[in-house]
């Protein structure tokens, strides 16, 4: 019998080689300089429109391509995000009808029982309680991952997710990004 999995949402795993030691001097001089904003942190840190060329320029050479199809100009959007002991992300999604065309996360700081972040199963939840789920997933409707530091997560951005408590004494830190195409 031959397998063919239709409709796969795809996530994008990358190891990078950056800088941490300067990235999270960076993120945290960022924070002392800048108020956060409300986008999906509870107790944490998130502050807008963070910028690192270095990390930029590792995002823009890890967005995966297709059959050789043109992107065009791409830009990308990010914020910092700290969480402290007790802080996590509630369940979101980043906003694909306003050009977004990838959503990720860089971790800069991760550690021992931070937090994972949880991907939600998309398709609607009738279908998820149907004894094919059971069979095949067990039932499950989220996949989550244990970050690391230098690990970079692409997502598409319509792709619901969410982080949870940070149980450790340490910051949690990470910066999250949108592609946008222009």
């Amino acid at each position: 019998m031959i397998r063919q999995d239709l409709f796969v949402t795809t996530l994008y795993m990358k190891m990078c080689k950056i800088d941490l030691v300067e990235l999270e001097k960076k993120c945290l001089e960022y924070y002392k300089d800048n108020e956060s904003v409300y986008k999906s942190n509870i107790g944490g840190y998130q502050g807008n429109n963070f910028c690192d060329e270095t990390l930029f320029h590792e995002i823009a050479q890890s967005i995966p391509t297709v059959n050789d199809k043109f992107l065009g100009n791409i830009s990308i959007e990010s914020w910092v995000n700290i969480n402290g002991k007790g802080s996590y992300n509630e369940r979101h999604h980043h906003d694909p009808i306003a050009g977004t065309f990838m959503s990720g996360v860089f971790y800069v700081k991760v550690p021992q029982n931070s937090g994972k972040i949880i991907f939600y199963d998309p398709r609607p939840s009738i279908m998820l309680k149907t004894k094919d789920m059971m069979y095949y997933n067990n039932g499950y409707t989220y996949h989550y991952y244990d970050p690391s530091e230098n690990l970079m997560l692409l997502f598409p951005p319509w792709l619901e997710h969410s982080v949870e408590k940070n149980e450790s004494e340490e910051n949690r830190i990470s910066i999250a990004f949108n592609i946008l195409l222009n």
